[in-house]
């Protein structure tokens, strides 16, 4: 009995006490309500300034105002002018007697007449053109809200690309020039957005202990910034902050040939050229020959597997073998030589070689480009009897009696009518590609233009001979071919087809034959003052052009590849300096 009153005021005493809690419990939760408050006031730094909202989930929020900054694009076209260095590539350069290879980089550069848009230009680029051979930073100024900005071009790309060979400077191993180009990007700049942002009082309590720092978010926005490792390259982005950046990764890009890099034509000839070796040496050795190799070569991959001096030793006497073998099959072929009559017409199979002269002809095979990059490719001769009558023609004009328009005059008239195998290339060129007035000029042009400036001189190639700076710095710093004790210091036009030898007037005066001949009203313009000679042409290009009896001679720059009708180089560009020595028509 005892213990049954004991139990029942035990659980007297638990009801008693349990129900006081229950009656205290929400002021107890209102307590620790008005707890976190203090928490928020205290961490946050107050908002006794903003109105406490309610949401539609019930949630007690305050609002803010942010500003952020909004990424915009301003695309522009301009003109690039640029400078540019190159090293001369000694490796790829010795493999050739007619190239050299140069590893350049344009280390300045400016954009001028910069026209902007909001929505990219319309743009064909040139994609040939290795643009991480550009600077890093592009700059472009440009008004915008009454305020002139200064940015770095991004996206960069190009076209109609000029490299100014006829300004170059060689020293060294190293060459410098000017480029030109028409380019298109774009500028970034960011402009002020206002927002408000909700601050919510749960949130910012739970978030008191914890890092406050923002979390930042990856753009496709770039900063500008490339870095390359080989043929790997990465790009800078922002974060939507525009104010820390990342780096993508590492992606493997495709090494782009540039103007200056021109082994990928000739690798093709290198491979045929060690395929024909191979097989002579095979069909030298025999059969005999052959299983020695085999031999050889199954000792070779045994020593493979011992040391590194036993290696090199075998290196040495294969290498030694081979040359021996080299020389033994020369021998034989200067044997066969002697006993083998020559041929009377061998073709010049190289697009700039000497000439090659048979019995009666002089044959060229030749192979260049227009401004839009399409093939042409033809041969064509010359009998040397035409050669020996242009030669003595030329160098059988009175001394003192005629003035130079005179004397071109009459090499034009002696050759004109000895030029039919190229007027025959080119006009067969003409109908097969359905080319047009301007289009045929153009060919006819790069056809000179893309053989190698010369020095054409009426003496020896001896710079102490000359007291003109152009023909001294030429001759001594050995920037180009020269071709010596040529009367007037000129080539006729059958002289320069039979050896691809030439400067300013030698081009022209070839140029004045050909596009007579086609019927181009056509004229050489020459100058004293400026020691040049440049073709004039009527045809409805932009650019350039000497007026004369209401007629429009455009300019057309004949020494360097790729200036197109209508540009002169600044240094000869004033027109009252020049005048017209033949018009083909009046």
């Amino acid at each position: 009995m005892e213990i049954v009153v004991v139990i029942i005021i035990i659980i007297l005493f638990y009801l008693f006490f349990n129900n006081g809690q229950g009656s205290d419990s929400k002021p107890i939760q209102v307590k620790a309500e008005a707890k976190q408050v203090d928490i928020i006031n205290s961490g946050i730094g107050g908002y006794d300034n903003h109105d406490i909202l309610i949401d539609e989930d019930g949630n007690e929020y305050y609002e803010i105002q942010k500003v952020r900054k909004i990424p915009r694009k301003t695309y522009v076209f301009g003109f690039l002018d640029g400078k540019f260095r190159g090293e001369n590539n000694v490796g790829l350069s010795s493999d050739s007697d007619h190239f050299k290879f140069y590893d350049f980089e344009i280390y300045e550069a400016s954009i001028s007449n910069v026209n902007t848009s909001s929505i990219p230009f319309p743009f064909t680029d040139d994609n040939k053109f290795p643009i991480d051979k550009l600077p890093a930073n592009l700059p472009v100024q440009f008004l915008r809200d009454d305020k002139k900005f200064e940015l770095s071009i991004l996206d960069p790309r190009l076209k109609n690309v000029q490299i100014i060979r006829k300004l170059h400077q060689q020293e060294d191993k190293e060459v410098f020039g000017t480029i030109k180009a028409e380019i298109t990007g774009y500028l970034l700049d960011f402009i002020d957005e206002h927002y408000t942002e909700r601050v919510y009082l749960e949130v910012a309590v739970s978030s008191i202990d914890q890092d406050t720092k923002p979390r930042l978010i990856k753009t496709n926005t770039p900063t500008g910034k490339i870095e390359s490792s080989g043929n790997y390259k990465r790009v800078e982005y922002w974060y939507d902050n525009y104010k820390d950046t990342y780096w993508s990764s590492w992606e493997y890009t495709k090494q782009v040939k540039s103007s200056f890099d021109t082994l990928g034509c000739l690798s093709g000839l290198f491979w045929l050229i060690g395929l024909l070796l191979f097989i002579a040496f095979i069909a030298a050795i025999g059969p005999a020959g052959i299983s020695i190799l085999i031999i050889a070569a199954f000792i070779f991959l045994l020593i493979t597997y011992f040391s590194e001096i036993v290696k090199w030793l075998f290196r040495v006497v294969v290498g030694l073998l081979f040359i021996g073998f080299l020389m033994s099959l020369i021998a034989s072929v200067n044997r066969g030589n002697q006993n083998t009559p020559k041929p009377r017409l061998v073709k010049n199979e190289t697009q700039r070689d000497s000439i090659v002269e048979f019995d009666s002809l002089i044959v060229q095979h030749r192979v260049w480009n227009d401004y839009e990059d399409n093939l042409y490719e033809g041969e064509y001769f010359i009998r040397l009897s035409d050669l020996r009558n242009s030669t003595n023609n030329k160098n059988n004009i009175p001394s003192g009696l005629y003035a130079y328009d005179d004397v071109i005059n009459n090499l034009f008239i002696n050759d004109s009518s000895k030029l039919s195998s190229v007027y025959y290339l080119l006009d067969s060129l003409k109908y097969s590609k359905h080319l047009n007035d301007k289009q045929f000029a153009e060919v006819i042009v790069c056809f000179v233009q893309d053989i190698p400036y010369s020095i054409v001189l009426e003496n020896s190639c001896d710079a102490r001979f000359y007291t003109d700076p152009f023909t001294r710095s030429y001759l001594t710093n050995n920037e180009g071919d020269c071709c010596p004790y040529s009367r007037f210091g000129l080539n006729t036009p059958i002289e320069f087809m039979s050896n691809l030898k030439g400067d300013c007037d030698t081009r022209t005066l070839f140029l004045y034959t050909i596009l007579s001949h086609f019927n181009y009203d056509v004229a050489i313009l020459s100058s004293e003052i400026y020691s040049h000679s440049i073709l004039g042409i009527n045809l409805p290009y932009t650019g350039e052009a000497y007026i004369t009896n209401n007629k429009r001679y455009v300019v057309w720059e004949t020494t360097a590849n790729g200036i197109r009708p209508g540009i002169l180089p600044r240094e000869v560009s004033n027109l009252n300096y020049w005048r017209i020595s033949l018009q083909s028509k009046y």
